[in-house]
């Protein structure tokens, strides 16, 4: 005599535990911050970068900003303005953007977002708050606000 009006094969019992452990682990709370909460390392809430042109007076700021998998094309950023893109981090945690920007007689190439491990460093989320990114280009350099 069953119990059940079927009949459970052991392969089809394990799948329905793991299917329910798993299920069960994607509605506990993750990490979660002020801004940004996370579940199983994988990000709710957009990010937000900036690249704010404030040279002098005149230098427009070429930019040309990409990722792996995105070309934001090239834009010329007027003095006072700003080039801007939101995202959501890849699942695998390698999202990477960079810049390459330039007027008349200055260049430089940098990262302005990368993955951080947040067990080991958050050096750039806490800068950005964990939502969104301000990079000013002066005269002097190029800071993170």
């Amino acid at each position: 005599m069953t119990i059940f009006p079927f009949s459970f094969k052991p392969n089809y019992v394990v799948f329905f535990v793991f299917a329910a452990i798993f299920f069960a682990a994607l509605a506990l709370p993750g990490h979660a911050n002020s801004a940004n909460q996370t579940n199983l390392g994988y990000p709710i809430n957009k990010w937000v970068v900036h690249v704010v042109n404030q040279m002098g007076a005149s230098k427009t700021l070429v930019a040309h900003c990409k990722s792996k998998d995105d070309d934001l094309g090239i834009r010329d950023v007027l003095p006072g303005n700003e080039f801007n893109w939101s995202f959501k981090e890849n699942f695998g945690g390698t999202t990477l953007f960079w810049c390459n920007i330039h007027n008349n007689h200055q260049h430089a190439n940098f990262q302005v977002f990368w993955h951080e491990d947040e067990t080991k460093s958050s050096w750039l989320h806490y800068r950005c708050n964990w939502k969104e990114c301000f990079w000013v280009v002066k005269d002097g350099g190029i800071y993170i606000t």
